[in-house]
């Protein structure tokens, strides 16, 4: 089973820890985030997400984790 995949604009689903799947920096997300309906944003470690990181914004680049 393949993990669940997410990119930039993606609405945050869960509250919990997310990774970046290229560098491996973990976000936490709390509930009170999920409740105002957060968005995935880039990477700000690696920039993945953005036409200068190394996945573009179109690509999925976070996984829930925790």
């Amino acid at each position: 089973m393949t993990d669940k995949l997410y990119k930039v604009g993606d609405k945050v689903p869960q509250a919990g820890r997310y990774q970046c799947i290229v560098c491996g920096l973990i976000l936490e997300f709390l509930p009170q985030h999920i409740e105002k309906g957060v968005v995935f944003n880039s990477c700000p470690l690696c920039f993945a997400g953005t036409d200068k990181g190394p996945k573009k914004p179109d690509e999925d680049i976070w996984k829930f984790i925790a």
